[in-house]
């Protein structure tokens, strides 16, 4: 935007400068209209004989000219000068931006070529910074940006450069004089800094940063490369949860593999060879099948069916996880309807809602359509949120989402329950009607009484907020004995099914109710009453 204001009144110097050559006279006695931008907003100023009226808002001032297009000239060229010096500045750290990082990298690299030294660049990316937006407000968010600022300044040396080039992200130059670890120190005590929490007076704000480093060779002077080099250096530590990663020559690979697989994926979604796979839920008392989870699948046409682990990381990083959503959720309805047509019995079924989903304010109305589209109710439905993209706080989005969803009678699941940062609390404002715990509390319950008396204390605390807890990834019969006889509600796993197409769910379906009727009650949790219905 920024750069189009500027765009602008170059455009209309040059104008100027063109009809001033050709007829100053006549310039000064025709009526000339300027569209100039100043604060995000367009200024329109009149220009007839010797007066200029300038329009600013509301307010209209009328200014003497004296006849001569090179006044008008004068005024634009102090506005056009002022914009550039406003893009070369961020608003709120006072640091420059991309564009004046950009000359000095070239400078330096330049230098540094013919005095044969190296150069170092360090990309610092603010992890939580959206998080902090959502959860405490854009001013919280400017004060984190401007400690993170304050903070880089300091741990930097006299002669490097400190640039915000992006809304999360910070870059430092620096001559490398003393060695390969001395930018690498430098990151690291800039990092430990910036992920100690602070106070903002009413809040105590935690911030995250991860950070990506290169070193450019004594002839290097290709700016845009050192920067997609630290770029995808960076990109390497947030995927591998690393604080900071130098850039090497297998990175490179690793991205173009990368942006291989998301033009598959691309490809894959255009062509519908993406779609849920189900995984049967069913009561730990009775047996009785009381829903499936909807499971997305890529079917590769040359590596064949690959899970969720495979694509989703490619997904979320370059947007696709909404589309993705919205398949999985269409595929769904659609086969729940084909099911009940057939006369399968299958109550409900669950898909899972990505976190960048959970943002966006039109959720409810587009799920709600989805339900109606196929003549469906919302409690058929549930739609799955993982426990770390539940946010605690009433007022942000996601929290207004997962409202409006129990509003229009979605039952909502929290999924990973206790890997995750959601309080019992939050259950309240959230309305949650079902939990799923994680497979880590489960793995080898039977012969470990620490985490019976765990799973013993999660089931408690759903109770008293009416919560129903479904425990997942059961995997055999002593898992299955075991979390019955504690008094979970229901399960899944790989102990009752593994994740099956669409078309083999009828005849699952079939089968299991054959082998398991309601007379079929596990031992120890006949007694167990559930806290809202299946």
């Amino acid at each position: 935007m920024q750069a189009e204001r500027g765009s602008a009144i170059r455009a209309r110097i040059r104008h100027l400068r063109k009809m001033h050559r050709a007829s100053s006279a006549a310039l000064a006695a025709a009526l000339v209209g300027l569209m100039v931008f100043q604060d995000g907003q367009i200024q329109l100023i009149l220009i007839c004989g010797a007066l200029m009226v300038v329009a600013f808002q509301s307010v209209h001032v009328v200014v003497p000219l004296a006849g001569a297009a090179t006044d008008q000239i004068d005024h634009l060229e102090k506005l056009e000068k002022k914009h550039s010096e406003d893009m070369r500045h961020d608003p709120v750290t006072g640091l420059p931006t991309r564009a004046a990082m950009l000359d000095i990298l070239d400078m330096n690299l330049n230098h540094a070529s013919r005095h044969g030294h190296r150069v170092g660049l360090c990309l610092f990316h603010l992890t939580s910074l959206r998080r902090i937006n959502e959860i405490h407000g854009r001013d919280a968010g400017d004060l984190a940006l401007r400690r993170a600022a304050g903070i880089i300044r300091t741990e930097t040396r006299k002669g490097d450069y400190v640039a915000r080039i992006a809304e999360h992200e910070f870059v430092v130059i620096s001559s490398m004089t003393k060695g390969e670890d001395e930018l690498h120190l430098i990151a690291e005590r800039i990092e430990s800094r910036i992920s100690t929490p602070f106070n903002t007076g009413d809040d105590e704000i935690e911030m995250k940063c991860a950070a990506g480093i290169v070193r450019a060779a004594a002839n290097e002077i290709d700016a845009d490369q050192l920067l997609q080099d630290a770029s995808i250096a960076l990109r390497a530590a947030r995927a591998r949860q690393t604080n900071i990663i130098t850039f090497q020559h297998q990175l490179r690979e690793e991205f173009d593999e990368t942006l291989r697989n998301r033009a598959d994926l691309t490809m894959a979604l255009e062509k519908g060879q993406v779609e849920p796979w189900f995984q049967p839920q069913i009561d730990a008392r009775t047996g009785e099948v009381v829903g499936l989870e909807a499971l997305a699948r890529w079917h590769h046409p040359a590596l064949g069916i690959r899970g969720p682990g495979a694509f989703f990381a490619i997904a979320e990083e370059y947007g696709l996880m909404e589309k993705i959503d919205k398949v999985v959720l269409d595929h769904s309805l659609n086969a729940l309807c084909q099911w009940r047509a057939q006369g399968i019995k299958v109550p409900r079924v669950g898909v899972n809602i990505s976190a960048a989903r959970l943002r966006d304010p039109f959720l409810a109305e587009q799920i709600k359509w989805a339900i109606e589209k196929y003549g469906l109710e919302p409690a058929d439905l549930s739609i799955e949120i993982l426990e770390s993209a539940l946010i605690t706080s009433e007022k942000c989005q996601i929290a207004k989402n997962v409202r409006s969803l129990s509003r229009i009678g979605v039952h909502l699941d929290l999924d990973d329950f206790g890997t995750g940062h959601a309080a019992i609390s939050t259950l309240d404002f959230v309305e949650v009607d079902r939990i799923k715990i994680d497979r880590s509390f489960i793995t080898g319950i039977e012969n470990s009484e620490r985490r019976q008396k765990c799973l013993r204390t999660m089931i408690d605390l759903a109770a008293a907020s009416e919560v129903i807890v479904l425990v997942e990834g059961v995997e055999n019969e002593a898992e299955k004995a075991c979390v019955a006889e504690i008094g979970c509600h229901q399960m899944q796993g790989y102990g009752i099914a593994h994740p099956m197409p669409r078309e083999k769910v009828s005849t699952w379906v079939e089968d299991w109710t054959a082998q398991h009727n309601s007379g079929s009650v596990s031992k120890g949790s006949a007694d167990l009453p559930l806290t809202k219905s299946a």
